[in-house]
């Protein structure tokens, strides 16, 4: 008796194990996926982005301008998709960093803005970008990853705000009103916390939906 029970408990182990390594296989195996469709994708939408830079560089009627900026924006923001694509299989490879570079912070807010400038103007959104002056003009960071943040956030105000509406997008530092914490002791590291503010006039997430906002695949009524 007791050694059948000791083969069962060897069989589900055994199955465990396996189950496991399957589980990590088919992890693998779609993060690879992902990264290589990325690169794939990413190298057509490196040629259409010169082609529309040329464009722009063309005399151009007020209009046919207006179309190329409109396109602008919509290949920009599908490479950010792409990107994001390709940066869900680094984290799943653990192979996600972050990188340093300078960044302008009186130019970057209003650069973001820019690229969504088509899209508020065809829905007759009005917009206001502003940075406080307490805000250092230069800093280091990772400004790809700044961008696709407020880029992700910038498009949601965009698709839930009705015309005419309003959207912000404000920038300031973090206030030092606790002492001891991280934020504090940055200040005495050359280093500065900011905060990045996207506001909109849309109708707003209801406290049911505010409680979904991190759970895979839910998306509030629109």
């Amino acid at each position: 008796l007791l050694n059948r029970h000791l083969d069962q408990q060897l069989v589900e182990i055994n199955a465990r194990k396996r189950n496991e390594r399957l589980a990590i296989e088919a992890r693998d195996a779609a993060g690879e996926f992902l990264a290589r469709m990325s690169h794939e994708i990413r190298t057509p939408l490196n040629g259409i982005s010169g082609l529309i830079d040329l464009l722009q560089q063309g005399q151009l009627s007020p209009e046919q301008l207006t179309l190329v900026n409109n396109l602008r924006g919509a290949s920009d923001h599908l490479m950010t998709i792409v990107n994001d694509i390709l940066d869900l299989a680094k984290i799943r490879a653990g192979k996600l960093s972050l990188k340093s570079v300078g960044i302008n912070m009186r130019q970057l807010p209003q650069l973001c803005v820019d690229m969504f400038s088509g899209q508020m103007r065809e829905k007759q959104l009005r917009w206001d970008v502003h940075v406080d002056h307490e805000v250092p003009p230069n800093v280091s960071g990772d400004k790809t990853r700044i961008v696709q943040i407020l880029c992700n956030l910038l498009s949601n105000a965009i698709k839930f705000t009705p015309s005419d509406g309003l959207i912000k997008l404000h920038v300031s530092r973090a206030p030092l009103s606790h002492p001891g914490t991280a934020i504090e002791e940055a200040s005495h590291l050359n280093k500065a916390y900011l905060r990045f503010m996207v506001s909109d006039t849309g109708k707003g997430i209801s406290a049911q939906d505010q409680a979904e906002l991190f759970t895979p695949y839910y998306q509030a009524d629109s």
